[in-house]
């Protein structure tokens, strides 16, 4: 999709390869995007091949976009550098930095991920480099070009970057790799602009809890607050792996097409009861997205302690606007009569201080709101809307003296 520079002066965006060139070539996966940059005063295009992603800065000054690994020379084995780090593990690719008003290039090596911050000031992004030796996260000054290592470490794994609105803040999350590349659990790090900070980590989780390498960051718009997500270790985390064939070892023994024991070997049974809260093609359908979903929390930068608001019992919560509550939803009493109901939930004020919740609404099928100021909930039921006072505890029909119907039968979603 097309994106304008805040300057407008400034179009920029993607090129895919044709239909053409898709259905024609013999390997599709090595076809790349590229980038159309349009000067708007000017009327001229240039087009540049290679590139995985783009983004201007928030004052529109600055582009950057990061190209995809160059290709292999092809050197056979015996060549091949006997330093090499073993395993499979991806070094980052070249971040091309331009300075939109004078056309300068700057090109930094090995970048997995950037992010601008929301001024237009600063930019961060993540390395990781073939040999480990520069493994880390930077932030590097647009205006005098200076470059400053945030936090660094061999086979470090930095994901979610995320800047407060004023950009004197960011966010990321820090685990380690493998030799393949694959990241453990990790840990919330916070940079206020001259320290790096490690906010929360799994000694912080309730227990048998874990931080996501992937889990997402949102900053309250005053930066006080920072709200992450983590989640309960699956069982097939836990489990002993200890009697599972080594893979080198299965993939040189000998063929047998007769073999009972490997014919069997992949064979399963899908074990459901007729009270399962959801139906066993639901199940099937959603395991990928459940397994690994993560449920919200907060940590409060000036107190540095952290909150957790949701879990499995109630697992949505959205982000508030205010310093006080959010609004928590959960259909998980209902998910089995979902299958015939279309689904209710539960509505609850979670306080941000101390996570505890006050159930405000029961088996509604309306999605309630929450005021800016955090004052009221409101929610519709019955025909009328309903308000929740937060600070007295009270809830009022405040359409039901109006004399006159706000639903209408014909149409029973109101709007």
């Amino acid at each position: 999709n097309p994106v304008i520079s805040t300057s407008g002066s400034w179009v920029a965006a993607r090129i895919v390869p044709s239909l053409e060139e898709r259905e024609t070539s013999e390997d599709p996966s090595s076809l790349r995007n590229g980038l159309a940059l349009f000067e708007l005063p000017s009327g001229e295009m240039e087009q540049i091949d290679g590139v995985r992603s783009f983004a201007f800065s928030a004052d529109g000054r600055w582009l950057a976009y990061l190209r995809y690994a160059e290709e292999d020379e092809g050197t056979d084995s015996e060549a091949a550098d006997p330093e090499e780090p073993a395993g499979d593990r991806k070094p980052g690719t070249v971040l091309v930095l331009r300075n939109l008003d004078s056309q300068a290039e700057t090109r930094i090596s090995d970048v997995r991920a950037y992010r601008f911050d929301e001024d237009g000031g600063h930019l961060a992004y993540s390395v990781a480099t073939a040999d480990n030796s520069r493994d880390g996260l930077y932030i590097r000054d647009l205006q005098s070009g200076t470059e400053q290592a945030v936090h660094a470490a061999p086979f470090g794994h930095y994901t979610g970057m995320t800047w407060t609105e004023s950009g004197s803040h960011l966010a990321f999350v820090v685990a380690t790799e493998d030799e393949d590349g694959q990241p453990g659990h990790g840990a919330v790090f916070s940079w206020d602009g001259s320290v790096t900070s490690e906010s929360v980590t799994e000694a912080d989780a309730p227990e048998g809890w874990v931080i996501p390498a992937d889990t997402d960051l949102s900053w309250s718009k005053d930066g006080e607050r920072l709200f992450f997500g983590w989640r309960p270790l699956r069982a097939d985390e836990t489990e002993d792996e200890a009697g599972e064939p080594d893979s080198e070892d299965a993939e040189t023994a000998d063929f047998d097409a007769y073999d009972v024991d490997e014919i069997l070997s992949d064979r399963g049974v899908d074990v459901w009861h007729w009270m399962d809260p959801r139906i066993m093609p639901q199940q099937k359908v959603q395991w990928n997205r459940e397994k690994d979903r993560t449920f919200r929390a907060v940590h409060h930068l000036g107190s540095a302690t952290t909150v957790k608001l949701a879990d499995p019992s109630v697992p949505d919560l959205r982000l508030p606007s205010n310093a006080s509550v959010a609004l928590a939803t959960s259909g998980v009493p209902y998910l089995r009569e979902s299958t015939w109901t279309g689904g209710r939930s539960d509505a609850y004020v979670v306080d941000l201080a101390t996570g505890e919740r006050t159930l405000f609404a029961e088996g509604i099928d309306d999605r309630p709101s929450l005021s800016p100021n955090g004052r009221y909930a409101v929610h519709y039921e019955d025909g009328h809307y309903h308000l929740y006072d937060v600070a007295a505890g009270t809830a009022r029909n405040v359409t039901a003296d109006l004399g006159v119907p706000i639903a209408d039968e014909d149409h029973d979603y109101p709007n």
